[in-house]
């Protein structure tokens, strides 16, 4: 489920973004992503219930931590809050392979008063370099509501498409009992991984760690 992560930005080409090899935290930045880690849960529950209409239980919130989910949380580089999310899954509630390869963005979203700083596309960009680093993800999916212009608007911009196949999903969401139609969109992973070059998972991982050192964690 997407919040209206950066309202206003304006819609370019599918498959513009071109991403560059960046640490995944730079300590200058008014908010660092880190690595999610379980003492975080309660803080995420408080932000995905502020940020997002559907309702998520704590089978959600403990499978965030399971074998093919991947998590980052966005933290105010002043107090340590956690202002920003990005939640993905290579691997179904069973921790099977999700059909044709592919990779599902669960949540993204960054709270209110962060927003119109461009944190969500760096949230985009920090989850999707984790998908095309430590899976072998053709694409990564997600889905959002057809009548939020402004947050398809804003994965157009960063070079999502529609599933080719499904594409526009009708009476996808279920929000305080009214249906609500969807957008299914993708990102090219492999595209990714082509613009970036050959990457070590092990490598990435370490250097993720040893950046964590020089920053305030929760």
């Amino acid at each position: 489920m997407a919040a209206d992560v950066e309202a206003g930005l304006p819609a370019l080409a599918a498959g513009s973004l071109q991403l560059q090899p960046e640490p995944i935290i730079n300590c200058d930045d008014e908010v660092v992503f880190r690595e999610s880690c379980v003492e975080d849960i309660p803080h995420l529950k408080q932000l995905h219930l502020h940020l997002f209409p559907v309702r998520y239980n704590d089978a959600f919130f403990d499978r965030l931590y399971t074998r093919g989910n991947f998590t980052l949380v966005g933290c105010s580089a002043v107090t340590g809050d956690i202002v920003a999310v990005a939640s993905a899954r290579c691997v179904d509630d069973t921790e099977q392979p999700l059909p044709d390869n592919t990779s599902y963005i669960m949540t993204l979203g960054v709270q209110e008063d962060y927003r119109r700083r461009h944190i969500g596309s760096r949230a985009v960009q920090q989850i999707l370099r984790v998908l095309s680093t430590h899976t072998t993800c053709r694409v990564a999916e997600l889905h959002v509501k057809s009548d939020n212009h402004a947050a398809v608007s804003f994965y157009n911009r960063l070079g999502f498409q529609p599933d080719p196949h499904v594409g526009y999903v009708r009476d996808h969401y279920l929000i305080e009992g009214q249906r609500y139609d969807a957008w299914l969109l993708q990102y090219d992973l492999d595209a990714l991984r082509a613009a970036n070059g050959p990457a070590s998972s092990s490598s990435y991982l370490s250097s993720f760690r040893n950046a964590l050192s020089n920053c305030r964690l929760l």
